[in-house]
């Protein structure tokens, strides 16, 4: 388990107890990078490497079975979901309830996505902020929950 106790690191603050996930894809090869004792650089650069190719999805643990996951990250469009049991999910959604859906890839596969969860790379390092800082999810911010992702 990683060592606890907080570290300060630019514009929030990154708990010890979180472990970041990151894939890497080759064609069908994917290999996982896990990190602990993060710094924010360490979970800003994993995010800002998303492409929706190689780089698919990033996903932060926090306590028990909470997590949140950002995926995609081609022509800037991202899905962030996150759960405190896997049971219950939530969804960051924009302010502009687009129409319609997209296919991005994440996680080793392309999926159809509706346009009213995907967000941009500001609006998901603000649901980051928080939940690294906390582990909750940001208040502020637009949350639609599904019981499947």
């Amino acid at each position: 388990m990683p060592e606890r106790g907080l570290t300060r690191g630019g514009n929030y603050v990154c708990s010890r107890t979180l472990i970041m996930f990151a894939d890497s894809w080759e064609g069908i090869e994917q290999s996982e990078i896990i990190l602990l004792n993060l710094s924010r650089e360490d979970i800003d650069a994993a995010i800002r490497k998303l492409n929706g190719g190689k780089y698919a999805i990033v996903t932060l643990q926090g306590q028990d079975e909470a997590y949140l996951a950002i995926g995609g990250g081609a022509h800037g469009r991202y899905i962030v979901y996150a759960t405190f049991n896997n049971e219950k999910f939530f969804y960051l959604v924009p302010d502009d309830k687009a129409m319609g859906s997209a296919l991005l890839f994440i996680g080793g596969q392309e999926g159809d996505f509706p346009m009213e969860t995907i967000v941009d790379v500001d609006l998901l390092f603000k649901a980051v902020k928080i939940f690294v800082e906390i582990g909750e999810l940001e208040s502020d911010l637009q949350w639609k929950t599904s019981k499947m992702i």
